[in-house]
């Protein structure tokens, strides 16, 4: 928790080694798109490196505008646009996605809807879940400013 102080190298440097202190071996980095940023910078102000340094793929061939150097390997920065972005709420996750898991709790079922003159509307509607197996594998910064 930072308490809505700003992220740090340390942090970053931090967040993978209590995974890995823990059994896990996060392979992945989550965060909203101003913490990319923040996260760009500071490697960039810190390290040096240029853009094209830091480019690489995640998992599943996945294109990855940041790859970091962790104390436990390179880990790809993707960001989510279902993460908030608002100062002092701002979040980054560690993931080790060999224990993280999506199960179906309902099967994918059509409806049909009304009909309006010529056109034919439906509803596709599944209820998914992720699952964390072992949340001791994963951690995260949080309160980020």
């Amino acid at each position: 928790d930072k308490s809505s102080a700003a992220l740090t190298i340390d942090d970053m440097e931090q967040g993978p080694l209590d995974s890995y202190d823990d059994s896990g071996r996060p392979g992945i980095i989550g965060c909203d798109s101003s913490s990319l940023k923040d996260i760009r910078k500071l490697y960039f102000d810190h390290f040096r490196m240029s853009p094209s340094e830091m480019k690489g793929t995640a998992a599943l061939g996945i294109p990855a505008s940041l790859v970091i150097e962790t104390g436990i390997g390179p880990m790809p920065v993707l960001p989510s646009q279902y993460l908030t972005n608002t100062t002092g709420a701002k979040q980054v996750f560690f993931l080790d996605l060999e224990y993280i898991e999506m199960r179906v709790l309902q099967d994918m079922t059509y409806k049909k809807l009304a009909e309006n003159d010529d056109s034919e509307r439906f509803l596709l509607k599944i209820y998914e879940c992720m699952l964390l197996r072992a949340p001791t594998f994963n951690s995260f910064v949080d309160n980020i400013s």
